[in-house]
């Protein structure tokens, strides 16, 4: 599924074809299996080596978005294309900026960015207002957004439970390269990618226009831990990880393949 007998037959076949025809050796197994276990030991199957010669059936390839798709799903990383390649025309589009962009935008500037989640931290602070602090990557570069709890009410469930964000914020510059950004909004970048491809970039702007319910009740946890110290532990310290959203996040992904 990941690629790695692809190389064995001289591109005669695609990896579609080697799928095809696994599963067809896989079947032609059991039925010998079953029939060995049937005629006991009375006949004697026995072993012979043989040359096998896949041929071509008539299968179309698999697409780059499936490839990435399986790459992901099986081996945890993307190799053949990054996964935000497949929203670069969306994002485009919208304006969004790219990590290595980031240091020519003023502060206080409005912005869209767009990435992989790759870390979320949601330190205790004595006060007990929750700061969850993102890390996106969009293949330039890692983009670090700051949600304050007036955001977090809205877009709890998204910010913690989606793989694939877009985010909106204002850029908050602390220095010559020290640059983040103070989230107001997310949303899952499949669904945002739904909206422009059936409506364009007025449905995105719609999209993000709207304010969501409260979203913080049904997804935060009822236990919160209080230390020694008086800080307190955010709700959604213990979420379960992104990770298990990519499964769905990839077949999103694979509807765009052109």
């Amino acid at each position: 599924m990941a690629g790695g007998f692809d190389v064995l037959h001289d591109s005669l076949v695609s990896r579609r074809d080697l799928l095809f025809h696994a599963s067809e050796l896989s079947a032609e197994f059991k039925l010998k299996r079953t029939a060995r276990s049937r005629i006991g030991n009375q006949i004697s199957l026995g072993m012979q080596e043989v040359t096998w010669i896949p041929e071509p059936t008539g299968l179309p390839a698999l697409s780059l978005s499936d490839r990435v798709k399986y790459e992901i799903e099986f081996l945890g990383i993307d190799v053949s294309a990054h996964v935000m390649s497949f929203y670069r025309q969306m994002l485009t589009e919208l304006n969004a900026v790219p990590a290595d962009h980031l240091l020519t935008v003023r502060s206080q500037s409005s912005v869209l960015i767009a990435g992989v989640k790759v870390a979320t931290q949601t330190p205790p602070i004595r006060s007990g207002r929750r700061v969850a602090f993102v890390t996106l990557e969009d293949s330039t570069g890692p983009i670090d957004a700051a949600f304050f709890e007036e955001a977090q009410d809205q877009y709890a469930a998204t910010l913690f439970h989606s793989w694939l964000l877009l985010v909106s914020g204002t850029v908050r510059r602390t220095g010559p390269r020290g640059v983040s950004i103070l989230a107001n909004g997310c949303w899952e970048l499949s669904e945002v990618y739904q909206h422009w491809k059936f409506g364009g970039v007025s449905a995105v702007h719609e999209l993000i226009g709207k304010v969501p319910t409260h979203q913080l009740d049904p997804v935060a946890p009822t236990q919160i831990w209080e230390h020694a110290s008086g800080f307190r532990t955010s709700p959604f310290a213990d979420v379960r990880p992104a990770g298990s959203d990519i499964a769905r996040s990839m077949r999103s992904a694979a509807k765009m393949a052109p």
